[in-house]
């Protein structure tokens, strides 16, 4: 289900997201946002559609955090741009599709 608008979707059509804490024995506290292209890295994922209109639903409503089980958790759309590849507004999306590049 799409942390974004919260629909269904096939696992080929949803884009799967972790929280890398650094590997183990890291202390640093902030985790960062990473694309699971396999779909398979341990731990818990956060699944949503490429679209922009998803991404930015996900980010306003805070979805992150909880989806992923860390408290205190805060994305940025900026930030995120950045996971799926993007440099910021342009070159970002997809050519008019309006979905972002992974």
């Amino acid at each position: 289900m799409c942390v974004g608008c919260r629909e269904r979707g096939t696992r080929s059509e949803l884009v799967r997201v972790v929280a890398d804490r650094g590997g183990c024995g890291s202390r640093s506290g902030t985790p960062t946002l990473m694309i699971d292209h396999r779909k398979n890295l341990p731990g818990r994922g956060a699944w949503l559609h490429s679209a922009e209109s998803c991404v930015t639903a996900a980010v306003r409503r805070q979805a992150f955090g909880p989806a992923l089980r860390l408290r205190g958790m805060t994305v940025q759309r900026s930030d995120f741009a950045e996971v799926f590849g993007g440099g910021g507004h342009e070159g970002s999306t997809g050519s008019q599709t309006g979905e972002w590049k992974t």
